[in-house]
């Protein structure tokens, strides 16, 4: 993670890093405001998963509830950045493709994210910690590797960084 900032920090300039973080920003402050911690209900709900993973009728249905109640509460931090992309470009003093920057951003962030809390929690209660850090770690690398790849062969713009970032969440979210 450490290094990911180093070579951004270097590559985009004071200027850049600055646009790159305001929006990256945004999208976070909004995600945990509507944050439902479903890694702490999996882990409630699903306690007596057997450790090979074996799972009910009831668990599966208790899995899909979640999952779209998940979903729903993700979507909604989504759909208020989309509505004020523009205003918060705006009062950030983002440069022009900003608004578009904040859209990718958000929609990004909510598809890489459809799960995730929920497959946290039931990887934990199997006593799989091992594969969600995998995962986390895995996500890093890819995209320390591909802005560094990107850097050292072109100029790294806050474009690609946004991008990487939904994409390698994505991957990671998938796996």
């Amino acid at each position: 993670s450490g290094l990911l900032l180093l070579v951004m920090g270097r590559s985009l300039g004071a200027e850049g890093f600055g646009t790159y973080s305001i929006i990256v920003g945004f999208v976070t402050v909004a995600n945990l405001l509507m944050e439902p911690r479903m890694q702490d209900v999996a882990a409630r709900l699903f306690w007596n998963l057997e450790s090979d993973g074996v799972a009910s009728i009831e668990h599966g249905l208790s899995f899909l509830d979640c999952l779209v109640f998940e979903t729903l509460v993700k979507l909604l931090p989504c759909l208020g950045l989309i509505i004020l992309s523009s205003a918060l470009a705006t009062i950030a003093k983002l440069p022009p493709d900003g608004q578009l920057l904040i859209l990718i951003t958000a929609i990004g962030n909510f598809l890489a994210k459809i799960g995730y809390g929920l497959s946290t929690g039931v990887l934990r209660v199997l006593g799989r910690s091992d594969q969600f850090t995998f995962c986390g770690s895995g996500e890093l690398l890819i995209r320390l590797v591909t802005l560094t790849g990107i850097s050292v062969f072109s100029e790294l713009s806050v474009t690609a960084c946004v991008i990487t970032l939904s994409a390698s969440l994505l991957v990671s979210n998938l796996v």
